[in-house]
């Protein structure tokens, strides 16, 4: 019962399997087009338990089970293959919110049809896939720590987190941070106007600035505390989980847990990048 499940880049790692299969004549591509619909039909029965006040925002909630297409291998190649375009039909035929469909597209090395069969799902009214830079996304894992000969691999997990399968520890529980709101914090010297508490840091009555570079500075003492308090959070939730919520079949998807013995909530995973902050 949680979310942001990551099926990967199952592109990649079914195509030796639907190649085989369509060169052997044990099937043809409609018939992988029909089993991959129905394996999306499938991953859309799942749902989130929600308890009653959660229910009241988010009844129904999905579990955003992600999938991604496209990208390149590890030589630097298109890794674009008829299995990629076969995904994006999927979601065109079935029509439903799960799963999650992304798409890398690399613009010097991804075939603009790629892109093209990607927009003509968009323009249905499906909202996906959703496209991503996948030379911003490489960076992204460069700057994790991630070296590039697995940066090239990575894949678009839960919120839009550039994430490794099987590979890396990373979330965004405890990480939303409305920026309307912190500006309004500052207009309110820190209470609420919905409860009338306060809620954050006092700045002061704003009516008494006497440059707009006087609201900027508590705007900014405003971001330091939310900040704050969501760093706090995410600490309190990887104590809770290391202590009390192992989550050992997950652990076996992931091989350094398998091979050092160690639960994914305690460390076991290769690479481990902690909470993230949405904005």
């Amino acid at each position: 019962n949680a979310s942001s499940y990551n099926l990967g880049r199952i592109d990649q790692y079914l195509y030796p399997y639907y190649r085989k299969d369509i060169d052997s004549g044990v099937m043809t591509k409609d018939d992988a087009q029909e089993i991959l619909d129905c394996l999306w039909i499938k991953i859309a029965e799942l749902s989130l338990f929600q308890d009653e006040v959660t229910a009241q925002f988010a009844a129904g909630y999905c579990i955003t089970v992600q999938v991604t297409a496209g990208g390149i291998d590890k030589y630097g190649n298109s890794a674009v293959n008829d299995l990629s375009y076969q995904v994006i039909q999927a979601t065109m035929d079935v029509q439903l919110k799960e799963p999650n469909l992304s798409i890398r597209y690399n613009m010097s090395k991804n075939p603009d049809a790629f892109l093209r069969k990607g927009v003509e799902s968009i323009r249905m009214g499906l909202t996906m896939p959703a496209v991503y830079h996948d030379d911003a996304g490489i960076r992204m894992l460069l700057n994790k720590g991630v070296p590039l000969s697995e940066a090239w691999d990575w894949t678009p997990c839960g919120c839009v987190e550039t994430n490794l399968s099987g590979r890396m520890k990373q979330y965004t529980d405890m990480a939303d941070m409305n920026m309307g709101g912190v500006i309004d914090m500052a207009l309110n010297d820190g209470v609420s106007r919905k409860t009338g508490k306060r809620v954050s840091v006092s700045t002061g009555d704003p009516t008494n600035f006497k440059t707009f570079n006087d609201f900027y500075e508590a705007v900014k003492t405003h971001i330091r505390y939310f900040v704050d308090v969501i760093t706090s959070g995410n600490q309190l939730l990887d104590y809770l989980s290391m202590n009390y919520r192992p989550v050992p079949a997950l652990s076996l998807t992931f091989p350094d847990c398998i091979e050092k013995g160690i639960d994914y909530s305690m460390g076991g995973a290769k690479y481990n990048c902690g909470g993230g902050v949405i904005t």
